[in-house]
């Protein structure tokens, strides 16, 4: 299995160069009814979700003044983010 990666060029864990697409093209293609950027959106949708629903859970917590659930999501919120945007 190795060998088929680094024949590639590729490791496992490497980022590929289509990775970092920008957001704007997919709306730009939405406007065309492109399929692929209709795909596209609902992927970005489906890996909102979660970070928006640990964002809506920070605030939830600070509101209750709950600090060591906000001190938890906050983390959980970073470790998303960085996964998302990060490198």
């Amino acid at each position: 299995m190795a060998g088929a990666w680094s024949g590639a060029g590729l490791s496992p864990f490497s980022r590929s160069s289509q990775s970092r697409r920008p957001v704007r093209p997919v709306f730009e293609g939405i406007r065309h009814l492109d399929s692929r950027s209709i795909i596209r959106l609902g992927i970005l949708l489906l890996i909102a979700t979660p970070i928006m629903r640990v964002a809506f859970c920070v605030y939830s917590f600070a509101t209750q003044k709950d600090k060591t659930y906000v001190v938890v999501s906050g983390i959980v919120l970073t470790v998303l983010l960085y996964s998302f945007f990060g490198r």
